[in-house]
């Protein structure tokens, strides 16, 4: 009877219910009914007393406590012992605290009672790994991905295995060199020839010695490494790179860290090769750094990649993906082609940074162009997608040819599925047949096309969502963040879309952990856990997400206490509900309909792409659609034009006040909207009517605000602005509108305060920044204005609408301070900015542009460089134009500020030289 009762029990805990059920009624023949009903009882209880143990040991490694967690699961096992997950869970935890031969046991079991339990294999791997007995190690990781190919951890423990193999090979087989330097190479990511065997003729001159301590020590290190002419000789050569390394040899440094990471002629360190690296990584990045002449110090560019590897792979150290971004960021900026292709994988796939797929394809092309195998197979790659531009796949054939003839396998592999294709085939049918071959990158591109119609697909979200769903289970990232939002839109309490959501968020994209988060505060989707939000939102933060830092910086735990206690003071308890029914409970009996009714207008009834805005042409629409892919600028912006559509219809519809509401909101959320005649007729009415019955309401007044500016004068809409702000102190909108009409009227100081205290009221909305450094250029505050210009591009995302004008206005204050180098920089950049501006935004015109522009044409048409006569901003006590004197009341030119005159008599008589470059600073 207890045999039967003990396999009903565990075929009931392994999820079998069939078993289960045969097994019970096996037990009913043989003992009756009632003997059953205690069978189910006890099992029961058994059932509720593992899972109560389980949530128990959540609890406790979540606080760190591993010996107590390892303790409960032990218990958990005696109660289960045919429960494979216990044993794999306990696994994990031996593995964490250094039981290692304990964790391999564990795993086996776990294996044993269940074979298709992938963290079983996971953790047998990574146990036997930490023996050291990598043979097998590597038999269980090609076990594992038998069972979960798709599985990351598994084929990433795999690739280190097979390192780790070739270079214990190497060390039994001195024979074996090549093998040990391909293995190098994969392992940290540096090109074959930057390891290969030095010149035998080389020999340093004086010049070399001075500026390269330990050069001496390092070449006898690469003899003893290599084996030129003598038997190679690990150990000597360590011995030899550390004693350079003392000496302040880079290079030494660098080469010891990398025996000390794979255990070559000594013990394997990654901790101390972290150490290492960084100790090299502090260096001088130049022996010479002159216009004329730049000579690296070998060595420390190497160091500051390798950290960046070891922080994005947490091989001796934590995983910390902006740390891994800054340092190969640096490398980059230090000429190294391997890091500007590491830095370009991290913006391409957004670790450690906000994606950018312009910037990652730029830096890319930088190490192509040094022959890098590895950055032309990954700018083919943004070729073949049309990733950070247009599609082209005559260009990515020709990049993945390059890695091929350079001996990248995988480039081969991209090129033999391109051979059939040429420059003349439709990219979208290629990008089909790569699909349907089972390509997840492929079927992501395929999906967003479907999705907005673009590149003469039709519109059809149906293909969208199923190429999505191919390309999420195949593993891919921004596929199940994109699945995620849109089955979001069409069911709001959707499991699937949950589940791909947490898979995107764990994978590292900042944008799912910052949704995630909202999850987690909100409660509909999740239980609402502020600590679970908070925790996502902080991983989202650092790396670089915007909205998550604004959501942390707005103290998300002062503001539940505060809700909370509001609810005590009502008597009420909001505890496990939703955030929006915590909210509505507070309110009103009589408000409450209509807070329902609201939310159910709010609620998708299905799912469907952008509509196009009626107010935007076809071409700027087809162009932000598929910019707003990677590009949150464009996103924003299609989300505010949805909004004004909205205001629209509302305003159509008789829905006055609303249209009023949602026309502030949309300008709230992005400026320079494109209003048709017929619809700002229609939005003028409904505010007009909106502003008579509601006069102090805020976001009445403030599209009040907005409406009356097309046709009032500055005067007049200055005047409301500062009637707002009367009325309205607390709101950053209307003082930065008072601030906005105060400097078309020239008061600039006044005008300055204003912005001012927009800051101060929305510190969060770094567009102000640009906004204060433009008034201060007019004050003479050329300091404080640099300042802030530098802080705006510092938050500002790299495609909005004021980073032209910013670089234009630090070039022009750079030109003031006779800084020809840092004008010439932040122009170029400027330039670039413009260039590669939104379709929606205009071409930029200031003042400021076209100063530093003359700057360049004089010289281009004289051959020379252009002597400007000091402005204000260049001198403390600024002069006259003409006649150079400093006494007197000075006045400046009312069109460009920037030269000032004693007297009209001067200003006349020094026009004909002024004129060349008096041009308006604002416009």
């Amino acid at each position: 009877f207890y045999q039967v009762m003990r396999a009903a029990s565990t075929k009931s805990r392994a999820g079998s219910s069939s078993s289960s059920h045969d097994a019970y009624t096996a037990a009913s023949v043989s003992t009756g009914s009632r003997r059953t009903k205690k069978i189910n009882k006890h099992a029961a209880k058994i059932r509720a007393d593992v899972s109560n143990m389980c949530a128990e040991a959540d609890v406790l490694l979540a606080n760190g406590q591993l010996a107590e967690a390892h303790d409960v699961l032990t218990k958990a096992i005696d109660h289960d012992p045919s429960n494979g997950a216990l044993f794999a869970r306990r696994g994990e935890v031996c593995l964490k605290i250094g039981q290692h031969e304990q964790a391999h046991d564990d795993a086996e079991e776990a294996i044993k009672l269940d074979p298709s339990h992938t963290l079983a294999y996971v953790i047998l791997s990574s146990s036997l790994d930490k023996i050291g007995n990598w043979k097998e190690a590597e038999s269980v990781y090609e076990r594992g991905l038998l069972v979960d190919p798709s599985n990351t951890v598994l084929k990433l423990g795999l690739r280190d295995c097979r390192n780790k193999l070739a270079q214990q090979g190497w060390a039994d087989d001195p024979t074996e060199q090549n093998s040990l330097n391909e293995s190098l190479a994969h392992h940290s990511g540096i090109p074959l020839g930057s390891i290969k065997k030095p010149p035998s003729t080389f020999s340093p001159s004086q010049f070399d010695r001075i500026i390269v301590p330990g050069v001496d020590l390092v070449l006898q290190a690469h003899t003893a490494r290599d084996g030129l002419g003598c038997t190679p000789n690990a150990s000597k050569a360590a011995t030899l790179y550390k004693k350079a390394g003392d000496l302040g040899n880079a290079e030494g440094l660098y080469n010891f860290g990398l025996m000390l990471m794979n255990g070559i002629g000594l013990a394997r360190d990654p901790d101390q090769a972290r150490q290492v690296w960084e100790k090299a990584a502090s260096m001088k990045p130049w022996q010479i750094n002159t216009p004329k002449m730049r000579v690296p110090h070998l060595g420390v560019a190497l160091a500051e990649n390798s950290l960046g590897i070891i922080y994005r792979d947490g091989n001796g150290a934590d995983v910390d993906h902006p740390r891994a971004y800054q340092w190969f960021l640096r490398s980059a900026q230090h000429d190294l082609p391997v890091g500007m292709n590491n830095l370009g994988y991290a913006l391409r796939n957004g670790y450690g940074v906000k994606q950018d797929y312009a910037q990652a394809r730029r830096w890319f092309k930088v190490a192509s162009d040094v022959k890098l195998a590895a950055a032309q197979f990954n700018l083919g790659i943004m070729y073949e997608l049309g990733l950070g531009g247009e599609v082209d796949f005559a260009e990515a054939k020709r990049y993945y040819q390059m890695a091929a003839d350079a001996g990248l396998a995988d480039a081969a592999k991209q090129l033999s599925r391109l051979a059939h294709y040429d420059a003349s085939h439709d990219p979208m049918q290629i990008l089909q047949r790569l699909a349907d071959a089972g390509d997840a990158e492929a079927m992501y591109g395929l999906a967003l096309n479907y999705y907005s119609g673009y590149a003469g697909l039709p519109k059809d979200f149906e293909k969208a969502s199923s190429l999505l769903r191919r390309a999420s289970s195949a593993g891919h990232v921004l596929s199940q963040m994109h699945l995620s939002q849109w089955l979001f839109q069409r069911d709001k309490i959707s499991k699937e879309a949950l589940n791909l959501l947490s898979s995107a968020a764990q994978a590292g994209n900042s944008d799912a952990q910052y949704n995630l988060g909202l999850l987690y505060q909100e409660g509909e989707v999740v239980e609402m856990n502020i600590e679970e939000c908070i925790r996502w939102m902080k991983r989202a933060s650092a790396q670089q997400h915007e909205r998550a830092k604004e959501f942390l910086a707005s103290d998300p735990e002062r503001r539940m206490a505060d809700l909370r206690k509001l609810e005590r003071s009502q008597g009420l308890d909001g505890r496990g509900m939703p955030m929006q029914d915590r909210l509505a409970q507070m309110m009103p009996e009589e408000v409450r309909p209509w807070i329902a009714k609201l939310q159910e207008m709010r609620e998708p009834k299905q799912l469907h792409p952008r509509v196009k805005p009626r107010q935007m042409p076809d071409d700027m629409w087809i162009s932000l659609e598929q910019m707003s892919a990677f590009s949150t600028t464009a996103a924003d912006y299609l989300e505010a034009h949805a909004v004004l559509s909205s205001a629209f219809e509302s305003a159509e519809s008789g829905h006055l006040v609303e249209a009023a509401v949602q026309y502030a909101t949309a300008n709230i959320m992005c400026d320079l909207l494109k209003i048709p005649e017929d619809c700002y007729l229609k939005l003028k009415e409904a505010v007009k009517y909106a502003i008579n019955n509601h006069p102090n309401r805020p976001e009445i007044m403030y599209a009040h605000l907005k409406i009356s500016s097309y046709d009032s004068s500055v005067a007049a809409t200055g005047d409301y602005a500062h009637h707002c702000v009367q009325q309205h102190p607390d709101r950053y909108e209307f003082h930065e509108a008072y601030g906005q009409m105060l400097a078309f009227q020239n008061k600039w100081s006044a005008a300055e305060g204003s912005v001012q205290r927009a800051i101060d009221l929305a510190p969060s909305r770094y567009d102000l920044l640009y906004t204060i450094g433009s008034i201060q250029t007019h004050c003479d505050k050329r300091v404080e204005a640099k300042r802030n210009y530098l802080k705006y591009l510092e938050r500002a995302r790299p495609d909005n609408r004021e980073v032209a004008k910013a670089h234009y206005g630090l070039a022009s204050i750079f030109m003031t301070e006779k800084n020809m180098e840092k004008m010439k920089e932040h122009y170029e950049r400027g330039k670039y900015a413009e260039d590669n501006r939104l379709p929606c935004y205009p071409e930029v015109k200031t003042g400021s542009k076209e100063t530093v522009k003359l700057v360049f044409d004089m010289e281009a048409a004289t051959g020379r460089k252009t002597s400007f006569p000091s402005s204000p901003l260049a001198d403390d006590v600024p002069s006259c134009h003409h006649c150079h004197t400093k006494q007197g009341n000075l006045s400046r030119c009312s069109r460009c500020k920037g030269v000032s005159y004693c007297s009209k008599d001067c200003q006349r008589a020094g026009w004909k030289d002024h004129k060349g470059y008096c041009v308006p600073i604002m416009r």
